[in-house]
């Protein structure tokens, strides 16, 4: 990534807004994946309200990194900050974890391989990574596309353009399921975990329950081999 690209996109971040990528469910899932007492690293931490979360209900020594200094002066309870882009190829961390954070995080990535490689160092012999992001074949993307609407695909900067009544919070990259544990299993992770995060309409739980693929968010939860 060129300067001035890298420039461009901190400058999106700093502007932009990302409470939408924080819900209950969220929480409720880190709290049975992650164990009590160890360490994590959270990547692209926003505010931190992860880490602080974490700290407060299992006891975790949560570092973090993000792209916003902006951002990062509001995460108080991280223990260490990292402020960096996570489309570098290096990254200035030399330290390893018990379970490296990215939730939200994976669609917003250029270089999906080079990012895997660079978390893979982070996590300790047998450690974990837990990582979210949308679904790209959810049941309700699916529904847009057969009616021949966006399905909450970004293609620019302007809500105008996407033609969906969404703001641009960045997303550059889009998975499902298999997707998602084939990039972790192709380097060098198990996949222990699949969870599906279902939507809130009654109707599409149901469907989602049934067929898990077609939920709107996933969780997978892998541990290093």
């Amino acid at each position: 990534m060129n300067q001035k690209t890298a420039n461009h996109t901190k400058d999106f971040y700093n502007s932009s807004s990302m409470e939408d990528g924080f819900f209950d469910q969220k929480y409720d899932l880190l709290l049975k994946l992650v164990k009590p007492n160890s360490s994590v690293i959270d990547l692209g931490c926003y505010d931190g309200r992860i880490g602080s979360f974490l700290k407060k209900n299992l006891n975790c020594i949560v570092d973090g990194t993000d792209i916003s200094d902006k951002n990062l002066e509001k995460a108080k309870s991280l223990n260490k900050k990292y402020t960096f882009d996570l489309n570098n190829q290096n990254w200035p961390i030399h330290k390893q974890y018990d379970y490296v954070i990215f939730t939200d995080v994976i669609e917003h990535i250029f270089k999906t391989d080079q990012f895997m490689k660079n978390v893979s160092k982070l996590v300790k012999p047998k450690g974990y990574i837990i990582f979210a992001t949308p679904n790209i074949a959810s049941l309700g993307r699916r529904i847009l596309l057969l009616l021949g609407k966006n399905p909450f695909i970004e293609v620019s900067n302007y809500s105008e353009i996407n033609l969906f009544d969404a703001p641009s919070v960045g997303h550059i990259r889009y998975f499902t399921v298999p997707t998602m544990k084939s990039l972790a299993e192709y380097h060098g992770f198990r996949v222990t975990n699949v969870i599906p995060t279902p939507s809130n309409f009654f109707l599409y739980k149901m469907i989602e329950k049934i067929n898990p693929n077609l939920c709107w968010h996933i969780f997978i939860k892998a541990q290093k081999k």
